[in-house]
């Protein structure tokens, strides 16, 4: 789904980003610092989360090629016999 590439990490992050900044603009500092804070830890899992999908993109494809020389070695061993 969209959270598997980070984008509902991003979203809530630049939620968290706009609360503070109101929060600034309103002199409320500890709701910004807070806000602020929270927009970093889902920016950072918005990075980890979109990585993670890389990463299981690629596994998939070495996978895929794995199961097709697999195959292709058996069909040579089969002609061989």
């Amino acid at each position: 789904g969209g959270s598997e590439h980070g984008a509902v990490e991003l979203q809530r992050a630049r939620d968290h980003l706009n609360a503070a900044k109101g929060a600034v603009a309103s002199g409320d500092e500890k709701p910004a610092a807070t806000h602020a804070q929270q927009a970093q830890l889902d920016a950072e899992l918005a990075v980890a989360r979109a990585q993670s999908a890389v990463a299981r993109r690629a596994a998939d494809e070495v996978h895929a090629s794995n199961k097709m020389l697999s195959e292709e070695a058996q069909r040579s061993a089969t002609d061989l016999q």
